[in-house]
Order: C-alpha cells, then sequence, then structure tokens
C-alpha cells in the first residue's frame, strides 16, 4: 500500500456507453487500479461501511462452509460463461477481449450505473455482428441494494473493473456441480465485495460467504485440491496465523495443498498471476527475469521455481516449469509499470495473451513458450499497453465460469456469527474498562487492539520497583483517560491521542496537539480544513497520529494505517509521509519511570515521543535558567548558604541575616555597623555607650547608674537649699 508501489493514479470520470464513447455521469465513480489505492481509503468513514455491512447480511454475513467434496476449479477446465466489468476509459480494449471471448463462450458485462445497462445494449447493438451480439449479455446491478458514496459522491453497484479479484471463485464436485465461495474482497470496494452473492442470486448457484480476504488473480488451483498463491495472503490476514489461512482454503476453496511462493517485490498487487499460468495438472508457465533487467525478483522467481520443481501434482507426477521471458519493466511518471505475459486468459480451446506495443524484444520467445505449454491451443495476442499501467491485463478484468450445473443443497447456507460480516472465531478475555495485574507484575487493560472483535487483554509494562497493585503500577492514584490506539477530539480545534504523556505516572493519558490555523478537528481525531480542501497539504503529506493525510491530484487522502496493521512514518528515501511497516522497536524505559538527563540539564520522563514506532522512549524537558536535574526534578542550581531566619555576628562590626536571593537559594547577607556602633547578641548593630554620650566622668563596668528619677529630686533639693541659705543672709 506504500506510493512507491503505485503509478500516477489520474482520477478518471467513469462513463457509461454510447453508440460511439460512453457519456458522462454526474454519479461518476474514479476509474481504480488493481491494488487498494490511498486515495479510496479516505472515502466515507469506515463505520459507515460497517454499518451497510452488518445492515445487509444476505450480502456480507458469514456462513457456513460449502460441502466437503467441493474443490475450487481450473481455468484450465472447460468453461461457459465470462464476466467482465465493462469501462469506456479502455473501451477497444475490452472490445478485442469481447470479440475474441464471444466466438466460444457467453460474455456476461456487469453494470453498475443509473441508465448504464441501457446505454451498454445500445451501444453493443451498434458495434458488435449479429452473431457476436447474441453471446453478449447485460447484466444491470443498479437496481441491487448497495453503497452510495458520498465522499466523494458517486452511486453505482460497481467499484472497479477487476472481475478476478472481486468475482466468484467457483468449486465444483466430481458430478460436475458447482457452488462459489464469496471471501472478503478490498473493504473500501464495498459494491464489489457483494458482486459474487448477486450473481449467484441471479443464476441459482449457492453461495458461501468466508472472511478470509483473498482476491482471485492470487489464487489458482488445479481442481484437484492443489491451488498456488503468494504470500502476500499472510499481510492480507495478519490476524490469522499460516495454519489457520491454510485451513480456511480448504474450508472454503476445496485446497487440500496450498503450495506459497514469493510475490515481486515492488510490484503492487503481489498476485500470483502476475508471473505464474497453471497450463495443465502437471505443466506450469513461471515467469523469468535476467540478471540485468531485475536482479532482484530474478532471484525471486529462481526461487519460486525450485519450490514448484518439489512440488507434486494432484495425480502425484512432477511438475513441469516452463519459464517464460518476462518482458522489460516500463515506466509512467516515474514509477515502474509492470508488464507481464501470464496474465493472460484460458477460454477452451483459446488462451488470450497480453502483448506490448511498446515493448516487445521477447515477444516472439514468450509466445513460443505459451504455445509449447499449450501445443492444442490457440493464442491470441492482446495489446496491453493501457491497462498493464493500472496493475493488471486480461486475467485481471475477467472471471470464467465453469461449465458445470449448480448445486442443490439440502438446504440453504447457514449463516454463521449471527450474519455478521466477519466470523471472529474468539472470546473476550476480559470486560469493558476491566484494569488488573498480571503474574509478572504489570497491570492490564481490556480492550480491542487487533483486528477481530473481541475485547483482550492489553499488557502495560510497570517498573521493577512499581509492581502493580490494584490495576495500577505500584501505590500510584491515576485512571487511564483512554485505551492503547484511541485518538479523538478535545474540542474543534483541538485533537488528542491515547499515550503515556510522560507526567511520572504510569496512567495513559489523552495527549493533546492543537490544530493548524483554519483546521478543525475531525471524530477520527484528525485535523482537516473544514471544507474537505487540501490547503497547505500537498502530496509528501504529514502523519496524525496512526493516520497518513496527504494530497493527490487535488483530492484529500487520509488513511488510518492502523486498519492495516501498519504505522504512518517519514519515508525518508522518497521523501513523502506514508503508512510503513511497524518498526521493529524495544521500549528504552518503562512507563511511569523518570530520570535527570547525563548533563542534568533536563529532566527525562518515559513516554511515547511520537517518532514512528510506538515504544516509549526518554522524552526530555529542559529545566529552565539556573536550575539542573537531581533526583528526577529541576532544581535550582546552587546552595542554601544558611538556614530561613538565621542571624548572627561575624565580629564585632559586622551582623548577617539570612536572606532568599534571586537565585531561589537563602544566603548570608551581611550588614557592617555604622561607626559607633557594634554587633549584639541579637545579631543587630546597637549603638556604643561613652563619656561623651550625656555623662562627665566614666564609670567601670561593676559601677551602677544612678536613675533619672532620683538624680531629678537630688538635683533639685541642692537647688533648694542654695536658694535658702540665700534667704537668710
Amino acid at each position: 500500500m506504500h506510493k512507491i508501489l503505485f503509478p500516477i493514479i489520474f482520477i478518471m470520470s467513469w462513463t457509461a456507453a454510447s453508440l460511439a464513447n460512453p457519456s458522462s455521469e454526474t454519479s461518476s465513480r474514479p476509474f481504480l487500479p488493481a491494488w487498494e489505492t490511498q486515495s479510496e481509503k479516505s472515502k466515507d468513514n469506515d463505520q459507515l461501511l460497517w454499518d451497510f455491512k452488518y445492515a445487509h447480511p444476505e450480502l456480507y454475513g458469514i456462513t457456513e462452509k460449502p460441502p466437503a467434496e467441493m474443490r475450487l476449479y481450473a481455468e484450465f477446465d472447460p468453461v461457459d460463461r465470462l464476466y467482465m466489468a465493462f469501462d469506456s476509459y479502455i473501451s477497444d480494449y475490452y472490445m478485442a477481449i469481447i470479440e475474441a471471448a464471444a466466438q466460444t463462450v457467453e460474455v456476461h458485462v456487469l453494470c453498475g450505473g443509473v441508465n448504464e445497462a441501457e446505454e451498454m445494449v445500445t451501444f453493443f447493438d451498434n458495434n458488435l455482428t449479429a452473431e457476436l451480439r447474441s453471446n453478449v449479455h447485460v447484466i444491470d446491478l443498479y437496481p441491487t441494494d448497495h453503497y452510495v458514496f458520498q465522499s466523494p459522491y458517486y452511486d453505482s453497484a460497481l467499484d472497479a473493473i477487476w472481475a478476478v479479484d472481486f468475482g466468484p471463485f467457483y468449486l465444483v464436485n466430481d458430478q460436475n456441480e458447482m457452488v462459489l465461495t464469496d471471501p472478503h474482497y478490498y473493504f473500501q470496494r464495498i459494491n464489489d465485495d457483494s458482486v459474487p452473492t448477486k450473481l449467484g442470486n441471479i443464476n441459482g448457484v449457492p453461495v458461501y460467504r468466508s472472511d478470509l480476504e483473498i482476491e482471485g488473480g492470487n489464487l489458482i488451483s488445479d481442481g484437484a485440491g492443489n491451488c498456488y498463491t503468494t504470500e502476500v495472503l499472510f499481510s492480507n490476514n495478519s490476524q490469522l496465523d499460516q495454519t489457520q489461512i491454510e485451513e480456511k482454503l480448504n474450508d472454503y476453496f476445496g485446497c487440500t495443498n496450498v503450495v506459497w511462493l514469493e510475490p515481486l517485490s515492488g510490484e503492487g498487487t503481489g498476485h500470483i498471476d502476475m508471473f505464474f499460468i497453471l497450463a495443465s495438472p502437471d505443466t506450469v508457465v513461471l515467469g523469468e527475469f535476467t540478471q540485468s533487467q531485475d536482479s532482484q525478483n530474478a532471484a525471486i522467481l529462481n526461487q519460486n521455481a525450485q519450490i514448484l520443481e518439489n512440488t507434486v501434482s494432484g495425480d502425484g507426477s512432477p511438475l513441469t516449469v516452463l519459464r517464460i521471458p518476462m518482458p522489460d519493466k516500463g515506466q509512467q511518471g516515474g514509477y515502474a509499470v509492470w508488464r507481464t505475459y501470464t496474465n493472460g486468459l484460458r477460454l477452451n480451446d483459446r488462451y488470450l495473451m497480453p502483448v506490448y506495443d511498446n515493448e516487445n524484444s521477447n515477444q516472439v520467445e514468450a509466445v513460443n513458450v505459451l504455445q509449447n505449454a499449450l501445443p492444442s491451443v490457440q493464442i491470441i495476442t492482446i495489446p496491453s499497453d493501457t491497462i498493464i499501467t493500472w496493475g493488471g491485463a486480461i486475467h485481471c478484468i475477467t472471471r470464467s465460469r465453469p461449465a458445470a450445473t449448480p448445486f442443490v443443497p439440502a438446504q440453504e447456507p447457514q449463516y454463521l456469527c449471527e450474519g455478521a460480516p466477519v466470523c471472529d472465531d474468539c472470546e473476550d478475555e476480559c470486560v469493558a474498562e476491566e484494569t488488573g495485574c498480571l503474574e509478572n507484575d504489570d497491570r492490564y487493560v481490556c480492550g480491542n487492539n487487533d483486528r477481530d472483535s473481541c475485547l483482550e487483554i492489553i499488557p502495560l509494562v510497570c517498573p521493577d520497583d512499581q509492581p502493580c497493585s490494584e490495576g495500577n503500577c505500584g501505590n500510584q492514584d491515576c485512571l487511564d483517560e483512554c485505551l492503547p490506539g484511541e485518538q479523538g477530539c478535545s474540542d474543534d480545534s483541538t485533537r488528542w491521542v491515547c499515550a503515556e504523556a510522560g507526567d511520572g505516572d504510569s496512567c495513559l493519558e489523552t495527549v493533546e496537539f492543537a490544530c493548524d490555523s483554519e483546521r478543525s478537528c475531525f471524530s477520527d481525531g484528525i485535523c482537516l480544513y473544514s471544507d474537505g480542501e487540501c490547503g497547505d497539504i500537498d502530496y509528501n503529506g504529514e502523519c496524525q497520529g496512526d493516520f497518513s493525510v496527504y494530497c493527490d491530484d487535488g483530492q484529500l487522502v487520509v488513511v488510518d494505517c492502523s486498519n492495516y496493521g501498519q504505522a504512518c512514518d517519514y519515508v525518508s528515501s522518497d521523501g513523502w509521509y506514508d503508512c510503513v511497516e511497524q518498526p521493529v522497536c524495544e521500549d528504552e524505559c518503562v512507563a511511569g519511570e523518570i530520570q535527570c538527563s547525563d548533563d542534568q540539564s533536563s529532566v527525562q520522563y518515559c513516554a511515547e515521543t511520537f517518532d514512528g514506532d510506538q515504544c516509549l522512549e526518554w522524552k526530555n524537558e529542559v529545566c529552565a535558567d539556573e536550575m539542573i536535574c537531581e533526583v528526577g526534578e529541576c532544581v535550582l542550581d546552587c546552595e542554601d548558604q544558611c538556614e530561613p531566619e538565621e542571624f548572627g555576628c561575624i565580629d564585632e562590626v559586622t551582623a548577617y541575616s539570612c536572606e532568599l536571593a534571586d537565585n531561589g537559594c537563602y544566603e548570608v547577607v551581611q550588614q557592617v555597623c555604622s561607626e559607633k556602633h557594634k554587633c549584639n547578641d541579637e545579631g543587630i548593630c546597637a549603638e556604643i555607650k561613652s563619656s561623651d554620650s550625656g555623662c562627665s566622668c566614666s564609670h567601670s563596668a561593676h559601677e551602677q547608674t544612678i536613675p533619672a528619677g532620683l538624680l531629678f529630686f537630688l538635683i533639685l533639693g541642692v537647688f533648694i537649699r542654695k536658694t535658702s541659705s540665700r534667704f537668710t543672709l
């Protein structure tokens, strides 16, 4: 799903047919390539699609498996019908296939748009001979229940043209009776995903629905239980292991033996039909690159050849592996175009083979190899230069049907899981909002962090010195504000993600991020422009949590990478943000831990740093000026010189007090006593008593001072005596 895998995707208007070329419709759908694009993932919210699926169990509800004797049909066996979804963007290409196919089988053209079927009938009436026209039929799917997209708007019962990928998987038994299996197709192509069931209903063929995600171009059978596919099936069904996938292939497709091949590196679909043809039960045609063409994929195909040479066919005989040259890859807009000669179609005594006017250096050799593999079959070459730029050719846009009669079951296929569109073989491990402790002293919360519908115990590590107690690490008094993987909006201008914020406890918090100006937060917790425009978001894009957000050809694209088991990160080699495989990483710390940086300039909290992985790292918070980190907190870069409210004398003429300084520490503040003052026992500069202070004599330390009141009366007495003596005289 990486951008590098995709050619430039021009959004083309889908048009129905007229006398010459299809006419433009207001309810247009985009022309989509063979792989799932990021652009289409920006359409209507996933929940709306889920709601539609749950409301229509008759189209999407998982059923019991088909009868055990059924086997996926072999494309080299007799077929009587061909399905395709016509699109006028490549109308000449379709007409070349129809004219070749209608000579040997019925061609049924699927129509999804309003009035499209009527216009297609007119188109074929005017452009096919009467003989061919009698073998070409139009199927109008528009009246059937289908999802109408709103963002962007289009009303069509079909999403794309890749009929082999979304079409029915036909299974037959020894009595040449058929049923069909309808697995999951690309999630956003919700209407294509319902086509097999609709065709089964139209033709009276029993339908069995599986919750395995697989495309028809990636499963080839010999009709005897041997099935060939690629390892891309693992990533498409990451919730299942190989054994579980093989069980579903056996149960729903009759694959008793699965041969796993490696897909081409860098090719967008990962499908086997891009390099592999099963010509007969014991003959395989396998692509071959030279070292000068593509050394990496040359090695991959050579390894696949070894696997096939060690495989036996259904009758026990070894496989014959013929190598067919791969055309040189093309370039369009700086992206690879994966030309191939193997993406053709077997129709009884005919084989429609894609060739390329722009690259035919190996064409003659390729035709000879294929003719050698199919000695009694007529090889019809069809130039496929345009269609191949979209990731496929003849095989990708067609689905053949075996020449068989419908199987009549004893009863209609029964729903599993009450008709839900997913059927998880799981049980809830816990109850919503439950928390608790694990045996290893870590804690857990209860939530859903995988692709099934059940609740799981989600472990959260506690520091070694804070073992879990009552659902929290240590004695921490906190509550989780959210569950792992959640994100949302705090208000119109602020989004949040659930993570360890680095606040010193082990609980999960809603970490907030302000939306840029003119953007608003939408329900998924992403900041976008209210009018749905790209604004300043360009093709290089950005990450918002696990969402990849970018602008493609004027359309805003929003992809929830977590839906595909991936994360959003910057791809430095390409210069853009994209969904990538989850980085392999280890936590550097445990939630709730705090430490100081080596240089003591920062406090380091254990937190999610939103660096593209989901591991915990040390998050720095720089201490303010004149502060350093000590024992996990920022403190002043100084030491107290004294105790608060302390005072005293340094010497007889210097007092001091303990004052709070500007740097936040207490320091000694000195006061030199002025002249005739000295520091007393109370740490205060006091006046010194001397002879010139009002007394004509000096006193020794042991002499007592006459009280002022007594001195007054003594002086008064002397004065009276002198006055009395004067009067006596």
